[in-house]
């Protein structure tokens, strides 16, 4: 896992290694090691780096695993923050062309579309998380701006909470990346609620 999560692999190697080395991946990212855990985050973000390889990782389990590292897990002596690695691969496996709305993510039968997921999303954003985190998290909320039922209960929520003052004070974030992420979402939210922004 540490090789795979150090070397540079080629399109075609990234999937082979995707269909051979994911459940093995996903295995050890639910092991008690920290050092195990960071060399298969590691691997995994490298793999979910190339789109097509989304499919092939929904179908190890992936989401639900990474839901469930964002908003359950609890782990405080590990070296890294298994929250930014697990929303970079969640952000990663979205970008693909896949419908979201068939990803469960827990055993309540909750999807990535549900209020649930999208609440939780929000509650992180606005609790002063580290910066790679909150790129992510925006990440996913643009992924899921893509769907109906989605696009209206971020609306709601950016509406009805501080959300959108969040939103808008990341815009002179000095972290240029999350500025402009939290510029882009905020466009794509604009026609639905202009008003409320302005």
């Amino acid at each position: 896992a540490s090789y795979l999560g150090e070397i540079v692999l080629g399109h075609d190697s990234k999937t082979f290694v995707a269909v051979r080395a994911s459940p093995h991946l996903v295995k050890m990212v639910q092991s008690g090691n920290s050092l195990t855990r960071t060399a298969a985050f590691k691997a995994l973000a490298q793999i979910s780096s190339y789109q097509p390889n989304a499919k092939i990782l929904v179908e190890a389990g992936v989401v639900k695993i990474m839901v469930e590292e964002m908003f359950s897990r609890r782990i405080y002596d590990e070296p890294m923050n298994s929250k930014i690695e697990a929303a970079a691969i969640l952000a990663n496996i979205f970008e693909s062309e896949l419908e979201l709305e068939k990803f469960q993510v827990n055993n309540h039968g909750h999807t990535i579309t549900s209020d649930y997921v999208v609440y939780s999303i929000f509650d992180m954003l606005k609790n002063s998380t580290p910066d790679k985190l909150n790129i992510n998290l925006i990440r996913i909320i643009l992924c899921l701006t893509k769907t109906q039922k989605s696009i209206a209960t971020i609306v709601s929520v950016v509406k009805t909470t501080e959300a959108s003052h969040t939103l808008t004070e990341l815009i002179n974030n000095p972290h240029d990346d999350l500025a402009i992420t939290a510029i882009k979402l905020l466009c794509t939210l604009s026609p639905y609620m202009g008003h409320t922004l302005a």
